[in-house]
């Protein structure tokens, strides 16, 4: 039996090509741990550069083929504008060029495989562009750092905060540097997101010598372990997928089966496409940690070795998360993080979660499903926020027992709104996702517009905290290992900040006028540095 009769073409390419990724991994650490990095010469990182590249265009060209010309025309363009463009309008013009790139991709796609989705150079290029944006936003934010000033709860003195402290660098990525950076074999694929820095972290040894290390620590454990949950979640999309297809859900059995029943479907077909995504990201991170990417240094209290800088997905959390917004946070980690750089910190206060919808849906694509789920999805957090505000507290008064059974009915209800969320993103169609919401009567935009509008009317929500009160929970949960990944804590705690301060509001004009003297100066010093007009 041919192997294409059991998988579509793509998929085997793929397979094949995170396959190669993992034997070129294997070798890599290995002879990673023969070159210690405290006495690496210019030459020797040089060579470690080029052991990330060449495997990387390889496997590139095993699963694109000639399409591989796009990643290497953005990222070309993409460097150049580091040397022509003023650091100022580097960020804004770098994520315009590759956004307009990507869509053009996208909407080829959209022309010849409207209701279809395959494996192709978009893919790749979807990653790209949260590469080479990074990097320009990280170069913009070493030349222009963004100064906030936060009043302490006494009002007695200030502090000054450098937003993207943790990002911004202080030298442009050399050629091989940044071709490394764009072409590793462990992310070229199907990513997840490396930062620049992270990456550079990576090839210098930076974590290494914060922990006084020589070599990293063994890789065996979290490689088995990611690659054995590859191998559970490939093995259930074989077993699934062909009983509970998308194409299940515009059949006339769905339309005439009981409600009960179509919520049963519906859940199925949405854990079915899900497996996809945790067999690819599992797999690629599998691929990341061999080669020693994706080690964030010892923890602090039991110094054992984290392996979670390149996680991009929690799988137990998303499938266990009792509101709509734990899962989110535990799904695609590394764009959440990249969305939140790059649009969410960016933005007016007003604008943050519209300048952030709407990057996030034109780096996704244009075929209809995707807004029907985004909208559907905005609905749905001013629906769980108020129902929230309105039940919460009224549970938590009662006895364990019963705040138990509400945390039971948030479950049951986070994996209905979650399938009901996804199928429009797997169908892509508009007329298809219109079908089956028709078939389900709309259930879910009716009840969620009846909590948001209603619900307050009978029963009386809690007011809103205080700024201070919330952004310092929000601080505290940052702080917590449970958030994931080191940097999403970093940028979250930048994000609540930042929003606290313009909260507060500060007035004083001789202290504003003296930090934006030294962003002045800075600024000037830098660009004379780099010779940028």
């Amino acid at each position: 039996m041919d192997i294409f009769d059991v998988l579509p073409r793509d998929q085997v390419y793929f397979i094949l090509s995170q396959i190669c990724a993992l034997v070129f991994a294997i070798i890599y650490h290995y002879i990673d741990s023969y070159d210690p990095y405290g006495k690496r010469n210019d030459s020797q990182k040089l060579k470690h550069l080029l052991m990330l590249t060449i495997p990387g265009l390889f496997i590139s060209y095993i699963c694109y083929g000639n399409q591989i010309i796009h990643i290497v025309i953005l990222s070309s363009v993409s460097y150049g504008l580091f040397y022509i463009v003023s650091p100022k309008w580097i960020h804004l013009t770098t994520l315009v060029i590759a956004m307009i790139h990507l869509s053009y991709l996208h909407i080829d796609r959209l022309v010849n495989d409207y209701s279809i989705y395959t494996i192709d150079i978009t893919a790749p290029i979807m990653i790209l562009v949260q590469k080479v944006s990074s990097v320009a936003f990280s170069i913009n934010d070493d030349m222009y750092h963004r100064v906030r000033i936060n009043n302490s709860q006494n009002d007695k003195k200030s502090e000054t905060y450098f937003e993207q402290k943790r990002f911004h660098f202080i030298r442009y990525p050399t050629f091989f540097e940044y071709f490394a950076f764009v072409f590793n074999f462990q992310t070229v694929i199907c990513g997840p997101l490396v930062f620049y820095e992270d990456f550079i972290s990576f090839i210098d040894g930076e974590k290494l010598r914060n922990d006084k290390l020589d070599h990293y620590p063994s890789t065996l454990f979290p490689v088995v372990r990611k690659l054995a949950i590859a191998i559970v979640c490939g093995l259930l999309v074989m077993s699934f997928v062909p009983h509970y297809p998308a194409s299940l859900l515009l059949l006339p059995s769905f339309t005439s089966a009981s409600f009960l029943y179509k919520l049963w479907l519906l859940y199925w077909v949405a854990f079915s496409a899900r497996l996809k995504y945790y067999f690819a990201w599992t797999l690629s991170e599998a691929v990341s940690n061999a080669s020693g990417l994706g080690f964030n240094g010892l923890d602090e209290k039991t110094k054992q070795p984290r392996w979670d800088l390149m996680d991009n997905i929690d799988i137990i959390k998303f499938e266990n998360a009792f509101s709509q917004r734990d899962s989110i946070r535990s799904w695609n980690k590394t764009t959440e993080a990249w969305l939140r750089r790059t649009a969410y910190e960016r933005a007016p206060k007003k604008y943050k979660v519209l300048m952030t919808f709407i990057l996030s849906a034109i780096w996704h694509g244009f075929h209809p499903g995707y807004y029907l789920t985004f909208l559907t999805g905005a609905l749905f957090t001013l629906a769980a926020r108020t129902g929230r505000r309105c039940f919460r507290h009224r549970f938590q008064q009662k006895s364990p027992t019963i705040f138990n059974f509400y945390h039971l009915l948030t479950w049951i209800t986070t994996r209905i709104a979650m399938a009901y969320l996804a199928f429009p993103f797997i169908i892509l169609e508009f007329n298809g996702s219109l079908q089956i919401y028709n078939n389900l009567i709309f259930f879910g935009h009716l009840v969620a517009l009846a909590m948001y509008l209603f619900l307050p009317l009978f029963f009386e929500p809690l007011p809103n905290q205080s700024s201070k009160r919330h952004q310092s929970e929000k601080l505290n949960c940052d702080k917590s290992p449970s958030n994931g990944n080191k940097y999403l804590s970093e940028e979250s705690k930048n994000m609540h900040l930042n929003d606290q301060t313009i909260t507060n509001g500060v007035d004083d004009s001789n202290q504003n006028r003296i930090v934006q003297n030294e962003i002045e100066q800075s600024v000037s010093q830098k660009m004379s540095k780099y010779g940028a007009t």
